[in-house]
């Protein structure tokens, strides 16, 4: 195990804590929707912040075409 403290930021900035109900507050604040929604795209994709990106971003996209 590593003592830089960086190694371990970097995992809690990659990955997103579904049990952790400050943590899925915290990244839907940051990724600026619902804690709901982080929550489906983390069942849908996994925990991975890149992959729930994605996931967000698509589902944001879809839903603006169906209102063309």
């Amino acid at each position: 195990m590593t003592d830089d403290r960086r190694a371990s930021r970097q995992d809690d900035d990659e990955r997103i804590n579904s049990d952790d109900d400050a943590d899925v507050a915290r990244w839907a604040e940051t990724l600026c929707t619902s804690p709901q929604e982080v929550v489906a795209a983390i069942a849908a994709v996994g925990c991975e912040v890149r992959r729930v990106k994605g996931y967000l971003f698509t589902m944001l996209v879809r839903r603006q075409r169906g209102r063309s």
